[in-house]
């Protein structure tokens, strides 16, 4: 769940710090007297909820939503799941892949509800609607986002499967998550309120998104598919490399959510440099058209703050770092160890009088230039 991500899980660190103790504990006993062990966190109303896993690292909301299809299609083959459309892409490869019927839905849990009663109306069996930030809907319980019944379900599935949390992580796959732009745009048009702007901008940007998106040849990628949930959702694909650019609207104030994703194919080792030059050119697409339209007042916002950082990440990717694999960081890292990984070596940068320093690759560009969980097709999974 976000409350467990990166830039705020130093609250969580007590449970976490916690959890790994006790699991060191059980882990002393007999085999025979072994309890697993998990930790579980709430929101402040307790309608959303993420987990610990047993190492003490944080169970995401992705990675929960992976778990609980996993457990729902051992219940019952072919049985529906909802994800929202801000959860990374690889979750809903996944649930195929290991024989559910993944459907995409809204994000927003009122929405997410909406979404599973026409999936029942259309006479889908769903097992579970569940949103990225740890909302997660079961049918038996009234479609309610409850965060005590969902980690129940955790529970169950850890005792009915033998399902360790800490396993079912290292089996996952990196995902590279450009931090969500919001952007806003106001009215520029003689005699036009902010209202009709809003309504007319959204349309047209939306418009102009599909139509680049569908229209453009001779791309450096290939386009996969694009749907309209929540917005334009567009899937790209470039060699061993999959992306995904979801552009969102808000309802309720004039602003686009721009969300950028990518990840590597199958069992295609994780390759740094070309995930994130992925997401750089989905972003400067979608750059190109917010530069046709002079409403969007902080369109270089995206520019300044997620494409140039980004353009200095990957110039620091030089072929000069190695891996603890032994070869060039970018070609030699196993795609099994999204728990695991361990990168060893310096890159080249400047501190911020401009002097030139060593940047230790396992402290920043481990922790800083990795956002987000997925879930591999390779992944690890009991019997």
């Amino acid at each position: 769940a976000y409350m467990l991500d990166k830039d705020k899980k130093v609250a969580y660190e007590p449970l976490m710090a916690a959890v790994k103790e006790a699991a060191a504990e059980e882990a002393e006993k007999a085999a025979g007297e072994r309890r697993t062990v998990l930790g579980i966190a709430f929101d402040i109303d307790g309608d959303r909820v993420g987990f610990v896993t047993e190492d003490g690292e944080a169970f995401d909301g992705n990675a929960t939503l992976a778990a609980l299809a996993y457990g729902a299609v051992q219940e019952k083959a072919g049985v529906t799941v909802l994800i929202n459309t801000k959860a990374i892409a690889p979750v809903y490869e996944y649930i195929e892949k290991i024989g559910g019927r993944a459907v995409w839905g809204h994000t927003g849990y009122s929405k997410l509800r909406k979404d599973i009663l026409e999936e029942e109306a259309q006479g889908y069996e769903v097992s579970f609607g569940g949103e990225d930030s740890g909302h997660v809907l079961f049918p038996e319980n009234s479609y309610f986002d409850d965060g005590a019944y969902t980690a129940l379900k955790m529970m169950g599935l850890v005792g009915r499967h033998g399902l360790h949390l800490g396993e079912f992580l290292k089996g996952c796959q990196r995902v590279e998550i450009l931090k969500e732009a919001r952007l806003k745009y106001s009215s520029q048009r003689e005699g036009e309120d902010v209202k009709t702007t809003q309504v007319r901008i959204r349309k047209e940007v939306l418009t102009d998104t599909m139509a680049v998106f569908e229209g453009e040849e001779n791309k450096a990628y290939k386009v996969e598919e694009i749907l309209n949930v929540d917005g334009p959702m567009v899937f790209v694909k470039k060699g061993e490399v999959k992306g995904r650019i979801l552009v969102r609207t808000s309802l309720h104030e004039p602003v686009f959510s721009i969300s950028i994703q990518s990840w590597m194919a199958g069992h295609a080792a994780v390759d740094l440099r070309a995930m994130k030059e992925m997401n750089l050119a989905l972003a400067q697409e979608f750059q190109g058209i917010l530069d046709r339209h002079p409403e969007v007042d902080q369109k270089k916002k995206l520019a300044k703050e997620r494409i140039a950082p980004l353009e200095e990440e990957i110039a620091r990717l030089d072929d000069s770092f190695t891996t603890s694999f032994g070869a060039e960081g970018r070609e030699a890292i196993d795609p099994n160890i999204f728990g695991s990984m361990d990168i060893r070596g310096t890159a080249e940068a400047e501190d911020d009088e401009g002097k030139p320093q060593k940047i230790d690759l396992t402290d920043d560009l481990v922790e800083r230039l990795s956002y987000g969980y997925g879930v591999a097709a390779q992944a690890t999974l009991p019997e």
